[in-house]
């Protein structure tokens, strides 16, 4: 399962999610910090495929 986890949660979020072996990334891993909800969804769907 795909995960994106939102800069309000612990990087620990993260980590815990992989080491469970799912696929998780946060927004601040893609440069997203302080992104507003529209740019973080646009890239969410770009990297999913989905709208």
């Amino acid at each position: 399962m795909k995960f994106k986890i939102d800069e309000n949660l612990p990087a620990e979020v993260t980590v815990f999610l992989r080491s469970a072996g799912h696929d998780a990334l946060s927004v601040r891993d893609q440069d997203l910090g302080g992104a507003n909800d529209d740019r973080v969804h646009s890239k969410v769907s770009s990297l999913s495929g989905t709208d």
